[in-house]
């Protein structure tokens, strides 16, 4: 019995092609395989919201393009998902925000590379004297984990810091 591909899987197989990247990079930033892109672009698998949301943040689609087909197939530059669809109705979280780069660590082999940015990340942080909400936290953890310099984020949080203190003096 042939596989019959669903129309999200369809749309995402041109995503992947439009953007000319193999099953297992396009798989890569989404912590996922590049046989498992496959089954799903060919209707064996649906993707998951997780998968979806992802797929946004990384590669910026049209949301209602993605979800629906309806559209350009990217958002304009400069556009922003929630301006084409309503942002409750796309899967952000930042709970999502927190978890995924864990998950993409361990599913690239990269976990002690990842603990090793987190542990940077904490000193600053304690150097800063600086409690920040989850997602500037991860945020600056990513930034460590694809190699970032210690001064570029000592700069960062430090413009984090000013932009704090002039909110907190308004």
């Amino acid at each position: 019995m042939r596989d019959q591909p669903t129309e999200i899987g369809l749309r995402i197989a041109k995503l992947r092609s439009e953007l000319r990247l193999s099953r297992e990079r396009f798989g890569e930033p989404l912590g996922i395989k590049g046989t498992k892109v496959q089954d799903i672009e060919r209707g064996r698998q649906k993707p998951t919201a997780d998968v979806l949301a992802q797929i946004q943040d990384c590669y910026r689609p049209n949301p209602k393009w993605l979800l629906e087909g309806v559209g350009e197939i990217f958002l304009a530059p400069g556009q922003e998902p929630a301006e084409v669809m309503e942002p409750r109705a796309w899967l952000y979280s930042a709970k999502k925000a927190v978890r995924d780069p864990v998950m993409q660590a361990r599913a690239g082999g990269k976990l002690e590379r990842y603990k090793t940015a987190e542990r940077l990340v904490a000193e600053l942080l304690d150097t800063a004297e600086l409690k920040p909400n989850p997602l500037l936290h991860e945020s600056l953890k990513m930034l460590a984990f694809e190699g970032a310099k210690t001064e570029t984020l000592m700069l960062l949080l430090r413009g984090v810091t000013e932009q704090v203190r002039i909110g907190e003096t308004k």
